[in-house]
């Protein structure tokens, strides 16, 4: 993110903390626009891409305390959007090229469902530094187009982030629901006619493997703004930058050790000494475990096992962030490979039975967070199995220790209040690779063992899969 957007978005955040009426917030933003446009501010490629179909609609910001987004579009030319609201108040800015926005007004009471009766009521031009406004609910129903024969973009604040929109037909006089979403960043090396994973033996870089460009945060920014990406984008790692360098990753268990999971107001509302949020400085892990380019796939397998960790920024040669890779994406090889579309011979898929650890540590209902904190620690284990004898009543990670501390939980709660009781079994029986589509697919860490007669019997862990990949990589490759 450049300095001038860097500095946008800020004032978005700043505006977003006063608590101001609407107009208000728009009048603010709409100015904030004016100033950055005034800058010719500098976007980065990865949002500055036209996808093969449509537009492009990436997601650059998320304020913490009202949820007004910034969006980076991009224009095919020569395109013609659908007649459509957003039903929250929006600023648009032109940064590159022409935009023609068509206003509309809707003269029904909206009061039969799928009918809509709608008329223009003017048509203006954005050229390059041009702003314009929207205000529902009189002035939020328009059509997007680019009249022009070049790429056009755009940048917008709204209100907040709407993930559906009405749809009009002016002619047919009806109107409908349409679901919105982001363009993924980085769609071009996900899209490209190269598979993006096709090591050939176990010395294949690891490149090959990882997520290319991965968002990063600044390390002086909030941990709403970490917390908001890392829930939108699903991810569980956030990799954190300090005068261009990386200094740091942001995992899902730091965040929960720090908020428990809570949204900046939820946290607030429990405080009682008016305490400031921290920045994500102070919560993150430092000076975390990097590889170099040319690193192996094996070689990050064995680090996530040595070290216990669960993801790998990957540096350059000057040392500069390039990718980030995580134990699902060794696991994704395998199940990549079993399935034929990889490079590397077929791995050997044996049943659980033979990797999963048998029997292991288990812990009654009555066990109270901060013994459970300290048998994991003791024993070096993130999963605790409660069980009533061999049945299995639940499971409790290391996550759901850190979310229980970080929400102010007290230190005697018992597991039985926090654990996880939507348990997802295999057999004995199954496979490696239909384990490891359950972990992947569910995004589960652990998966219980279940004997129809015996039942709890055993815990599969990414780590247990971790170490039959090296041992069957190394194999085939010999």
């Amino acid at each position: 993110m450049t300095t001038s957007m860097r500095t946008f978005c800020r004032e978005l955040d700043r505006g977003g903390k006063q608590n101001l009426s609407t107009i208000a917030r728009l009048r603010g933003a709409e100015q904030a626009m004016r100033e950055l446009l005034a800058l010719t501010p500098e976007l980065d490629a990865e949002c500055m891409a036209l996808p093969e179909e449509g537009y492009g609609r990436y997601l650059h910001h998320v304020c913490d305390d009202d949820g007004a987004v910034v969006v980076v579009m991009v224009w095919p030319p020569g395109y013609e959007g659908s007649i459509h609201d957003h039903r929250t108040w929006g600023v648009i800015g032109m940064h590159t090229g022409q935009l023609r926005i068509t206003n509309y007004v809707r003269n029904d009471n909206g009061h039969v469902e799928g009918r809509a009766r709608i008329e223009a009521t003017a048509t203006v031009t954005l050229d390059e530094g041009g702003i314009g406004t929207a205000l529902p609910p009189h002035e939020d129903i328009h059509r997007i187009s680019n009249p022009t024969d070049e790429v056009a973009i755009s940048i917008h604040a709204y209100g907040r982030n709407a993930d559906q929109c009405t749809i009009f037909d002016a002619e047919a006089g009806t109107c409908s629901m349409r679901d919105l979403a982001f363009t993924e960043r980085g769609w071009r090396d996900r899209t490209a006619p190269t598979p993006r994973r096709k090591p050939a033996n176990s010395n294949a870089r690891v490149t090959t493997i990882m997520t290319p460009n991965p968002h990063w945060v600044y390390a002086d920014e909030s941990l709403d703004r970490a917390r908001g990406l890392m829930d939108w984008f699903s991810f569980r790692h956030l990799p954190i930058i300090e005068n261009k360098q990386l200094v740091g990753v942001l995992s899902d268990r730091d965040l929960l050790s720090a908020t428990g999971g809570l949204h900046l107001e939820e946290r607030r509302r429990a405080r009682k000494d008016g305490q400031v949020d921290p920045p994500i400085s102070s919560c993150m892990t430092r000076g975390p475990v990097c590889l170099e380019e040319s690193a192996s796939v094996m070689e990050a397998a064995m680090q996530f096992l040595d070290r216990g960790i669960g993801c790998l920024p990957i540096l350059d040669k000057q040392g500069g962030l390039v990718g980030i890779v995580t134990e699902k994406d060794v696991l994704e090889m395998f199940l990549d490979d079993h399935d034929g579309i990889g490079l590397n011979p077929p791995p050997q898929s044996p049943p659980v039975h033979q990797l999963m650890t048998s029997q292991p540590l288990r812990v009654p209902a009555s066990t109270t967070i901060a013994e459970a904190s300290k048998i994991s620690r003791s024993n070096g284990v993130r999963h605790l199995p409660v069980c009533d004898e061999d049945r299995l009543l639940g499971i409790v990670s290391d996550r759901d220790l850190r979310r229980a501390f970080g929400k102010g939980l007290s230190a005697t709660t018992e597991l039985g209040d926090i654990m996880q009781t939507n348990i997802v079994g295999i057999d004995p029986t199954t496979t490696v690779s239909r384990a490891i589509h359950k972990l992947v697919r569910g995004r589960f860490s652990a998966l219980p063992i279940l004997d129809p007669i015996s039942g709890f019997v055993g815990l599969l862990t990414t780590a247990d899969i971790l170490e039959h990949c090296l041992a069957a990589y190394a194999t085939s490759s010999r």
